[in-house]
């Protein structure tokens, strides 16, 4: 069970998105990294208060409570620099922004770029109101009421045609 729900909803997170599903026994290697990255992580030479975990098999989320200490841009680097090198030990790729991550019914995520989705609306296989990732919050109460919402709201809807039925 995730231990992120005991930050504080004034706490600030980071979200990176997997370009795919991470296996099981990676999804585990990559949790107990973050961990310890998070309990290592330092701003200014002072412990951060953090946490980290690995979601829905795709997902790397760091969180922060700067009421303990703040995060300086260094430190924000040294988390990058953390992903960076988590994408190529397990051969993943955290940062293609374009990419748009869908829940499944049964809690399974896969990402697509902006004609998957559209071909997926047109094959009528998804509609604007599945679940997606809004993976830019930046709050752990932004992170618990808006992270997963409807395509309907995120950015890329805007650009998405609905689909077009013929008489």
């Amino acid at each position: 069970m995730s231990t992120l729900h005991q930050m504080p909803k004034h706490a600030r997170v980071w979200v990176y998105a997997s370009n795919k599903p991470i296996a099981p026994l990676v999804c585990e290697q990559i949790k107990a990294e973050a961990k310890h990255f998070a309990t290592e992580w330092i701003s200014h030479n002072n412990p951060v208060k953090a946490d980290a975990d690995v979601l829905y098999n795709s997902f790397v989320v760091f969180m922060v409570d700067e009421s303990y200490n703040e995060v300086g841009g260094c430190s924000i680097d040294k988390s990058t620099q953390f992903i960076k090198a988590i994408e190529q030990k397990f051969d993943l790729n955290f940062f293609d922004r374009l990419k748009v991550q869908v829940l499944f019914e049964n809690d399974s995520v896969a990402s697509y770029n902006k004609l998957e989705l559209q071909n997926l609306i047109n094959e009528g296989k998804i509609n604007e109101e599945i679940k997606v990732f809004n993976n830019v919050v930046t709050s752990k109460e932004d992170f618990d009421n808006q992270w997963i919402i409807p395509l309907k709201n995120l950015w890329i809807n805007k650009s998405l045609k609905p689909l077009q039925i013929s008489r």
